[in-house]
């Protein structure tokens, strides 16, 4: 719960954003106020104040009691209600001027977004030390660091360097990056960026330094990937994880060791989830010694584990039948060798489609450089509630209704991370139902609810609710997108993690 919470947080904090008021290099004058030795900062952008106010409000009402009672946990540590216009006012706040805190060794100093000085200096107390810096007014927690503010432009030039990609709405920088036991020599800070569009959301990081693993090879299987304007896609190049995953000893079926297998594939696997329905799924893992991966697909009977899978060699391919515990369907499965490597086809992949939607260009993004893993999906995440609460049995009906409701506001989810020279980079996007009309998320935000509770009723009502507004963000997630997209871009990245975890 903890960490989709966290997620939603910073997907709310975009809630409600319109066109972006000032470009994000406008970030840079207040870049400019960081005090040498800064060791932590944080800068909103003038304009960028707003959109992730209104986000906040969205998040502490209308996103289910529990993360909304951790949101106002959270704002009420602050010296103002930043959920009350009118304290807003009364503390003398400017909504469209940016703010900026600079964090140094046992001191804070602050850059307010105000208009009225002295009330802002009234609510601080005596405890902050407040003046005018280069046209912003400024406050430390004490003289000596306030003295330093707007003397240096070290951090400022650091930020002038970097890609557009890494400028936003809001920036930030830590010097002593987080241990995230990442090998990598020479960490040069974390610096972090956050875009705001219309209900959505796009974060992106840069650790810097030199990553002591070797370069990611280009995706050789993502080709024609886009051309097929997929609602969903997974790219993952495992190379430098496959060994450890080879030193288990495991045996598998057809005489074969764990490592024997591992030593014949590639590390790449690229999937894909047409538009539309039926749901179906395709995927190719890369392979280098097929003579390993028809011994595997030979012994294709002895992988049934029944009730849970069922398996057939029928000619050159191996059906398999997926049966997850507690769910009322189904998912068929063909595994069959071909040049590229093994193909497999899930559930309807026999179907054609209608040929794809639009696929926007964060998506379009992700093929633009090889990524050590990347996901994205987009449909309409509400449509699975309930077949997701009927395959967790046992859970407590509040906090499962609570989950699913926050989940079932995603309409699109996307997450990369590689690394290059220069450090590791990833990258995160999230869009909700909150990029619609008010009207459309009033009429929505009841009948996801009723999912989350398991009311399959309201997955069609949700369903003509979008063909009722087809120009909306609603309407076109519904068309161009997938619930099986959506749900394995949420669920998949887990699951790489934990394995990449499991290997070292």
């Amino acid at each position: 719960m903890r960490t989709w919470a966290t997620l939603v947080l910073v997907v709310a904090a975009a809630v409600g954003c319109g066109k972006r008021g000032a470009p994000p290099l406008s970030s840079s004058s207040l870049w400019a106020l960081a005090p040498p030795g800064t060791r932590v900062a944080v800068v909103v952008r003038d304009g960028a104040l707003p959109p992730l106010l209104r986000g906040l409000r969205i998040l502490a009402t209308k996103a289910g009691q529990a993360v909304g009672d951790q949101v106002k946990g959270l704002l009420a540590k602050l010296p103002i209600d930043v959920l009350d216009d009118t304290a807003l006012t009364a503390a003398g706040v400017d909504a469209d001027r940016g703010l900026a805190v600079f964090g140094s060794t046992g001191a804070i100093a602050f850059v307010a977004p105000v208009g009225d000085e002295k009330k802002w200096q009234d609510r601080l107390g005596a405890s902050w030390t407040c003046r005018r810096v280069h046209g912003r007014f400024a406050c430390a927690t004490t003289e000596e660091l306030l003295g330093k503010v707007g003397t240096s432009v070290a951090l400022a030039d650091e930020v002038k360097r970097a890609s557009l990609d890494m400028r936003g709405d809001v920036e930030a920088y830590s010097a002593t990056p987080p241990d995230m036991s990442l090998p990598i020599d020479d960490p040069r800070g974390l610096w972090m960026a956050a875009h705001f569009a219309p209900g959505a959301v796009t974060l992106r990081a840069h650790l810097v330094g030199k990553p002591r693993l070797p370069p990611i090879p280009p995706m050789t299987l993502a080709k024609g990937v886009a051309e097929k304007r997929p609602a969903g896609f997974l790219f993952a190049q495992a190379g430098p994880f496959l060994g450890s995953l080879g030193r288990t000893g495991a045996r598998l079926p057809g005489g074969l060791g764990l490592a024997e297998v591992v030593q014949a594939l590639t590390g790449e696997v690229v999937g894909w989830v047409p538009t539309g329905a039926p749901a179906r799924g395709y995927a190719i893992i890369g392979v280098k010694d097929t003579a390993v991966a028809r011994r595997l697909l030979d012994a294709c009977a002895d992988f049934t584990l029944e009730p849970w899978v069922t398996t057939r060699k029928l000619g050159d391919v191996c059906q398999t039948t997926l049966q997850p515990p507690d769910l009322a369907i189904s998912i068929p499965l063909e595994t069959r060798l071909e040049a590229d490597g093994l193909a497999l086809g899930f559930g309807a992949h026999a179907a054609k489609g209608d040929g794809g939607g639009d696929v926007p260009p964060f998506a379009l993004e992700l093929f633009d450089r090889p990524w050590a893993f990347a996901s994205w999906g987009r449909g309409i995440f509400a449509s699975v509630l309930p077949d997701i609460l009927l395959a967790t049995p046992g859970a407590s009906p509040s906090i499962m209704r609570g989950v699913l409701g926050v989940l079932g506001k995603l309409t699109e989810l996307g997450l990369a991370v590689g690394w290059d020279a220069d450090g590791y980079v990833a990258v995160l996007r999230v869009e909700t139902t909150f990029a619609n009309p008010d009207d459309v998320v009033a009429a929505l935000d009841p009948l996801i609810e009723r999912a989350a509770g398991g009311d399959r009723s309201a997955v069609a009502e949700i369903q003509a609710l979008a063909q009722k507004h087809p120009d909306t963000p609603l309407g076109a997630a519904m068309r161009g997108g997938s619930p099986l997209a959506i749900a394995a871009a949420a669920i998949v990245p887990g699951i790489v993690m934990s394995l990449i975890h499991l290997a070292r």
